[in-house]
């Protein structure tokens, strides 16, 4: 399975905004339109791996994985914060397409550069 990046972004929109303080979230209660449950869950499995979240994981008798999420962790939150924005994430997109790479790592740097770029043209008005 592909991972998604607008998924990601949608995921980590999704927790922060549900998620409190001592909460868990089943990963079977994630809706988001036109995404599929096997998408989020990858997703999920993919963003604790990148220690983007904080998962729990079950795994039943008849080998199905349950999945339910504690929190966003401070690299979560920074990668979120730099692709809150529409028009960075997609100047972002934009960049990742046209340099050929798109790992969640290149991306946080796109990101961190498309910022950066933005705060120097405020400076230099």
């Amino acid at each position: 399975m592909k991972l998604n990046h607008d998924i990601v972004r949608e995921v980590l929109l999704y927790l922060e905004d549900r998620l409190e303080l001592n909460d868990e979230l089943d990963s079977t209660k994630i809706t988001i339109p036109e995404v599929t449950a096997d998408e989020v869950a990858y997703t999920l499995l993919r963003l604790s791996e990148a220690d983007f979240i904080t998962i729990i994981t079950d795994e039943d008798l008849s080998g199905n994985l349950d999945i339910f999420v504690k929190s966003l962790t401070w690299k979560g939150h920074e990668f979120l914060d730099n692709i809150r924005n529409n028009n960075t994430w997609d100047k972002v997109k934009k960049v990742a397409a046209e340099v050929g790479a798109d790992s969640l790592s290149t991306l946080q740097k796109i990101a961190i550069n498309v910022i950066s770029a933005s705060i120097t043209a405020y400076f230099n008005k």
